[in-house]
């Protein structure tokens, strides 16, 4: 069924809300269970996290004598592509009613409270809450990515849906704002949106109950708010191992160790070490009894121990390098 938010007593603690239906078609007003998203923020200026001017809010009071009274609300600065939502924050006539805009340039807003089409348009005083944002994509303090646009809508019947995306994609369901801008077409409307994901938001323009929800194209404007999607970082690929072939060359007997640990014994004459890049190793020899160790031919990865009759080499690295 149709319906709009109705909210009462805000103060800096908290508000009371319901779920208001319109009373064209019956008395009831019974309504299932929603989800409602809300947003509180002080009023003045606001700024994105990098400290620049992105929007203001406030609060003012307003009536109606009729459907056909328009009001200004002048902003405190000027903006590229204003959008702009305003909602009744008191109850001081129980008629059902929300807020329509129109002639949203930039720096003013015309608006007025309309009620639904079946009741007189005559409304009492009513507190009004605002915030006007810059459209765009921002970045707000405590990195919330805050997404604000203004497309074109309309509604051709009940099941009259436009789905909207966002790009690039929250991390998770944005909690989502819309109200029409304009007013093109009379009939009095509210937005509805459903079927939010991380990348899109499902909106429809809602007349009242008992009407035909054929209503003629409305600029709307919309505030997403939620944590932006980090990029994924290029993992930095794993060195993979690649052997160092150890090799004895002579007839002499010894023992290869690396960091201390045998991995070539007397008998072995050949041997494959796992050797990552940028990893360091420490080779050592151990000799047996009536040999020697006479050098390392180290671009060859070649290990040379000779018997004790072979003429002594110097060897050109210790035998603990």
């Amino acid at each position: 069924d149709p319906a709009a938010i109705r909210r009462r007593y805000s103060t800096s603690a908290g508000l009371e809300i319901c779920i208001e239906e319109d009373r064209c078609h019956d008395s009831e007003s019974r309504h299932k269970a929603e989800d409602v998203g809300y947003l509180g923020v002080s009023s003045g200026l606001l700024s994105d996290a990098s400290g620049e001017a992105l929007g203001e809010a406030g609060r003012i009071q307003a009536g109606s004598l009729g459907p056909q009274e328009w009001n200004t609300l002048s902003f405190q600065r000027e903006y590229t592509d204003p959008v702009v939502l305003m909602q009744v924050g008191s109850s001081a006539d129980a008629t059902p009613a929300h807020i329509r805009l129109r002639q949203v340039s930039a720096g003013r807003v015309e608006y007025r409270i309309e009620e639904w089409d079946c009741d007189d348009g005559v409304h009492g005083t009513e507190t009004i809450d605002y915030v006007v944002i810059e459209a765009g994509d921002h970045r707000l303090d405590g990195d919330v990515r805050l997404l604000a646009g203004r497309p074109d809508l309309s509604a051709d019947g009940s099941k009259s849906v436009t789905t909207l995306s966002f790009t690039p994609a929250f991390a998770d369901r944005p909690v989502v704002f819309s109200q029409s801008q304009s007013a093109s077409d009379s009939s009095a409307i509210v937005t509805r949106h459903d079927e939010i994901q991380d990348r899109q938001a499902a909106f429809t323009l809602v007349e009242h109950e008992g009407a035909d929800q054929i209503h003629g194209l409305e600029t709307v404007g919309y505030l997403a708010i939620g944590q932006p999607q980090t990029a994924t970082p290029t993992p930095t690929p794993t060195p993979q191992p690649e052997p160092l072939v150890l090799v004895k060359e002579g007839n002499g007997a010894g023992s290869v160790l690396v960091d201390g640990v045998v991995v070539c014994d007397p008998s072995c004459r050949r041997a494959e070490i796992p050797y990552r890049e940028g990893e360091s190793l420490q080779l050592s020899i151990a000799v047996e009894a009536g040999s020697r160790f006479t050098g390392w031919m180290v671009n060859l990865s070649l290990i040379h121990i000779s018997e004790p009759t072979r003429p002594p080499v110097a060897s050109r690295m210790p035998s603990s390098a």
